[in-house]
């Protein structure tokens, strides 16, 4: 039962991920960060998977994709702000960068803001740096477009696997009641026996008591005139 609660746990939590389904998207919306002491625009999207998978993925495809190797996750680091600054990324701009990205949990899993800048309060937004900006965001959607639906296939394998052994587990169960019904049935008609032969038995000890008592009663009466008998004179 421990087992079957498990699963359904896992399969309850699951149901709870895919309950805000319809409104996710691939598409970042124009927003702003709080950093360093200021706000900052950027590149903002909630998502559904947790922080550490969501910072692993993104980290995992700048490296493979753009080779820009971000700082502040990997091994005994996790911090809410990944970066790589001073750094050349050809696709957003052809001048040199700092890359910011925040990843921190929210109220249903993650929230992502993707920024970057020139250098002191060059921040690229859609008025500044319009271009630039564009093409920031072109590689967030792309990562978007390819890491989501992944994302939510993995899900759905994992919750048909859930699904899947809680059914064998259901069936399973129902076989084991119905098994341990035909027993109690059993048990109730053997036990029914049990009292009739039980109650036969009592009238039968009652009966063997009365018959024992008048044999008793005669025997009794024999031994006295045996003893008459004997005791008297030829």
């Amino acid at each position: 039962m421990q087992q079957l609660f498990t699963k359904f746990t896992a399969l309850a939590g699951a149901v709870l991920l895919f309950s805000g389904l319809n409104a996710q998207t691939t598409r970042p919306d124009d927003g702003t960060i709080r950093y360093e002491k200021a706000t900052r625009p950027a590149l903002v999207i909630h998502l559904d998977p947790e922080t550490k998978p969501l910072k692993e993925a993104w980290t995992d495809y700048l490296k493979d994709q753009y080779d820009v190797k971000l700082k502040g996750f990997g091994f005994l680091s996790n911090k809410d702000v990944l970066y790589k600054e001073g750094i050349s990324f050809p696709a957003i701009s052809d001048k040199k960068i700092d890359f910011y990205t925040e990843i921190i949990q929210d109220e249903t899993g993650s929230k992502m803001s993707v920024f970057a800048t020139h250098g002191y309060d060059s921040y690229l937004s859609p008025t500044d740096y319009s271009d630039e900006y564009a093409n920031m965001r072109k590689i967030f959607e792309d990562f978007l477009k390819s890491y989501v639906p992944n994302y939510y296939k993995d899900m759905v394998e994992n919750t048909q696997e859930v699904v899947d052994d809680l059914s064998k587990d259901r069936e399973k169960l129902s076989k084991d009641i119905e098994k341990n019904n035909r027993k109690i049935q059993k048990m109730s008609e053997d036990l029914e026996e049990l009292k009739q032969e039980v109650e036969e038995d009592k009238s039968t000890l009652q009966q063997t008591d009365e018959k024992l008592q008048g044999r008793q009663e005669k025997l009794k009466v024999l031994q006295l005139k045996l003893k008459n008998v004997e005791t008297s004179p030829n």
